[in-house]
């Protein structure tokens, strides 16, 4: 590990989808740091690397022979590169689906490796279908880990019987100042001959414990969350004192359809949230991202308050806007070349209606005004209420 670097930044310098390994668990099952890859196989990926054609079959080939044997030690005697029958599992669409390569070793632990040449980014457009089928094969199989890859992108994938979760490196982070970096350190420690198997079949591989130990702690993170998202509520509740004030004589509801009400506002947070780290809203794209995302919102607050929210965002009203102009964006969808958005509809983002029957929905009213609204610095804290813990987590 060079000088500068962070324990453990090869692990936060990946992209990640859902809690793949806790952070607090990373120092049990896997090393801070690693030897450097040497240089006879720093050549080699670089010069595969630069030879690599995306949708090429050829130099897709020699880039994982030469990532999956030589980068990550997995002696090439143990790969099967024409996985038999035994292998494929039928899809709900009736299609059969087989990994390219599978390593095994002694004991039967297991790495599949999916290839999908001719898609340009796993997990977009096109390349959502792959990730989800890799998602279908893993439950199917009754596998635990699998690498899903196109060559410049390599995605960790592990999927339980209701969720799933990844860790993706992108080869066009691999080389930092013209050497391996720590996402290439990343894929070395994660995916080697130790994590992914052990001396005995009764004892679980260390990459599937870490990942299962770190599944133990989510009761107790769900219920962090659940204390969490309540305080956001009420932090609405009082943000919005005006605008309940002055339409409750009009929209005639009662403190517990408002409470409702309230409730909806923070959980259509909580699901566009969770819909952005699942890459189920275009992050990638900027118009998106700087004018409407969540998480972009939280970047712009943070950079705005600069460490001190309550006092240089608490005269400022511009959060609360953008975010129901997001609601309105789940809501209607968006036609729009630059930001193609699917139109969703629902009951949880249909706006509020002063005439509608629904008392519930007469009350969202109180919570969808522009002026009076919550400030910058109240938007902030429930963002931050949503998105951050101090929780210590022992199991996960």
């Amino acid at each position: 590990m060079s000088m500068g670097r962070e324990q453990y930044d090869w692990w936060t310098s990946l992209k990640h989808g859902g809690l793949l390994i806790a952070p607090g668990k990373l120092n049990q099952y896997f090393p801070a740091e690693i030897e450097p890859l040497p240089r006879r196989q720093t050549e080699q990926v670089r010069r595969d690397l630069t030879r690599f054609i995306p949708g090429d079959s050829q130099s897709l080939t020699y880039l994982l022979d030469t990532v999956l044997e030589e980068v990550l030690g997995l002696d090439r005697r143990l790969w099967f590169k024409n996985p038999g029958p035994e292998w494929s599992q039928k899809a709900i669409t009736g299609e059969n689906i087989r990994p390219r390569r599978v390593w095994v070793d002694a004991h039967e632990h297991a790495l599949p490796v999916f290839v999908e040449k001719d898609i340009t980014r796993i997990g977009i457009g096109r390349g959502r279908r792959t990730a989800s089928r890799v998602v279908e094969w893993l439950r199917k199989a009754d596998k635990k880990v699998a690498l899903l890859t196109n060559g410049r992108q390599w995605r960790i994938i592990h999927a339980g019987a209701d969720y799933y979760a990844w860790a993706e490196s992108d080869t066009d982070q691999w080389f930092v100042e013209g050497q391996p970096g720590p996402q290439v350190d990343a894929l070395r420690i994660l995916l080697n001959p130790s994590t992914l198997g052990t001396d005995s079949t009764d004892e679980p591989p260390s990459l599937w414990a870490a990942i299962q130990a770190s599944r133990q702690g989510q009761a107790e993170l769900s219920a962090e969350l659940g204390e969490r998202v309540r305080r956001a509520v009420e932090l609405l509740i009082r943000e919005s004192a005006v605008s309940i004030d002055t339409l409750r004589d009009e929209a005639k509801f009662s403190n517990n359809d408002l409470y409702i009400a309230a409730n909806r506002i923070i959980m259509r947070c909580v699901i566009i949230l969770f819909a952005e780290a699942r890459d189920l809203l275009p992050r990638d794209n900027s118009t998106y991202h700087t004018s409407y995302g969540l998480q972009g919102l939280r970047e712009q607050l943070d950079r705005m308050s600069g460490g001190h929210a309550q006092e240089r965002l608490r005269h400022s009203y511009s959060a609360w806007p953008r975010l129901l102009a997001l609601f309105r964006l789940m809501y209607h969808g968006s036609l729009h070349e630059a930001m193609p958005i699917p139109t969703y509809g629902g009951q949880l983002f249909a706006p509020g209606d002063v005439a509608a029957r629904d008392p519930i929905t007469r009350a969202l009213l109180a919570f969808e005004q522009i002026d009076p609204g919550p400030s910058d610095a109240a938007v902030y804290r429930i963002l931050e209420l949503l998105t951050k813990s101090k929780i210590k987590v022992r199991q996960g």
